[in-house]
């Protein structure tokens, strides 16, 4: 399938600056690419400048940028429903400001059309640890299915020991693991359960955004599916 059939291009500047204030008011860090920082790296945005054309943020990490430069840059976002958004323009540093840059307000933005656009099958060897706070409960080991940056979905073993839990209730704190990864979750919420031979599948969901670890993880998998 054509990747670009699964996007939206948004041009207007208001609903351009409506899915990047969602990130602002949610305290969620933009991924921001650039090319004197070397991959994605978590961006908070600060605030807008008075004249709407440029956002201020602040990004660790991003080395050898002159103050004068003037460079291209990418963000990755995502929508209050979990869609991803791309967006691109002209970063500068901002003075006086430790880590702190100006984007340029994009002319225009990628947005994937549904949810199930950004859901990629998770590689080999990926598990989520439920690690149960009550010493007389088991901990649970679930294969995992599916990724997106909203959450994820996985594979619990019917065993009349460890139950799943239910429909809507929060779990219990949860650590993505495989040889290469060892992310903390937190609690997730349960989104949706369906009953198949043996197993459940399980949908989870972020309550309050993901960690900036898990992000990268999704966006190193999903460009490998997009590109194999």
């Amino acid at each position: 399938m054509n990747t670009s059939e699964l996007l939206t291009q948004v041009t207007s500047p208001v609903e351009i600056r409506r899915h990047i204030d969602w990130h602002h008011q949610q305290d969620i860090p933009l991924l921001l690419m650039c090319g004197a920082g070397g991959g994605h790296r978590p961006a908070r945005i600060s605030n807008f400048d008075a004249t709407n054309t440029a956002i201020h943020v602040v990004c660790g990490g991003v080395h050898d940028f002159k103050q004068d430069a003037d460079i291209s840059y990418a963000v990755i976002g995502t929508t209050p429903k979990g869609a991803n958004f791309l967006a691109s323009g002209q970063m500068w540093a901002d003075a006086g400001v430790q880590d702190g840059f100006k984007l340029s307000l994009p002319s225009c933005i990628d947005v994937s059309q549904s949810r199930g656009s950004d859901r990629c099958a998770a590689p080999a060897g990926h598990f989520l640890h439920f690690c149960a706070l009550d010493p007389h409960l088991n901990d649970v080991v679930c294969r995992v299915q599916n990724i997106s940056r909203g959450g994820l979905a996985v594979e619990w073993e019917r065993c009349a020991d460890s139950p799943p839990p239910e429909q809507g209730s929060m779990t219990d704190a949860a650590i993505l693991q495989s040889s290469d990864h060892r992310v903390q979750l937190g609690q997730l919420r349960v989104a949706h359960i369906t009953s198949r031979k043996g197993v459940y599948s399980i949908g989870l969901n972020f309550e309050n955004g993901a960690p900036s670890e898990f992000d990268s993880l999704v966006l190193d998998v999903q460009r490998t599916r997009n590109f194999a």
